[in-house]
């Protein structure tokens, strides 16, 4: 398979090809691995500095507190419990505002009868701070409420 007038081989396309191809996957695998973290930890940095903010009617509001007699409070969320701890960050939130301890709140999913009540649902690491501000405001309007009884 080698040129004796000038001394190079020739190469068959069928081997160019292989080559060719197994050389430009091994560059892209190369690439992806070098640049998969970088480039995800981007795209993370971009999405988790976007706030979605409460989306619902305040009208029907969808997050209410209701105070039994034995001093605690329930919090009726729109947001779901899935093992991410957004129940104990809604319940930390009211208690600061209301300035009770964290063991008055108890934090229950608000019933509907079509599903999760919010829009926005629980996607997208966005329940404490799409809940930040609206919760805040309304345990600071109860807690004006409650000394106003008292």
């Amino acid at each position: 398979m080698s040129d004796k007038k000038n001394g190079s081989k020739k190469v068959s396309r069928r081997k160019f090809l292989i080559r060719g191809g197994l050389g430009a996957i091994g560059v892209v695998a190369i690439g992806v691995y070098i640049f998969r973290n970088p480039i995800r930890r981007q795209i993370l940095g971009v999405v988790n500095s976007l706030e979605a903010p409460y989306t619902d009617n305040t009208d029907q509001p969808m997050v209410w507190f209701e105070v039994n007699s034995d001093n605690t409070i329930v919090l009726h969320s729109p947001k779901m419990e899935m093992g991410q701890g957004t129940f104990t960050g809604i319940a930390q939130m009211a208690a600061e505002e209301l300035m009770v301890g964290i063991e008055q709140i108890h934090v229950i999913h608000a019933a509907s009868a079509t599903g999760n009540v919010d829009s926005f649902a629980t996607g997208g690491s966005t329940s404490i701070s799409g809940l930040w501000q609206p919760l805040r405001e309304l345990a600071a309007m109860l807690r004006v409420m409650l000394l106003n009884e008292a």
